[in-house]
């Protein structure tokens, strides 16, 4: 079960990436990931651009970041 911890607001870009994330396997989004990805950023550019539009990962808007904590 999770329990939000935090609430906040940032750019898109601004995101810290962890060790926990996984650049090789964007397909469980239901995205092909082109070979040139390697980065957590880019993978991540790569599937906002296909839901949003081309471009929309440039325009860097603000977006809710939620943090959750796991409880038991």
């Amino acid at each position: 079960m999770l329990t939000e911890k935090e609430v906040t607001a940032s750019r898109q870009q601004d995101f810290e990436y962890g060790p926990t994330h996984d650049v090789k396997n964007t397909t469980r989004w239901g995205v092909e990931k082109p070979p040139l990805i390697e980065t957590p950023p880019e993978a991540f550019c790569y599937v906002w651009e296909s839901i949003g539009d081309a471009g929309s990962w440039d325009r860097n808007p603000w977006v809710w970041v939620i943090e959750f904590q796991r409880i038991k």
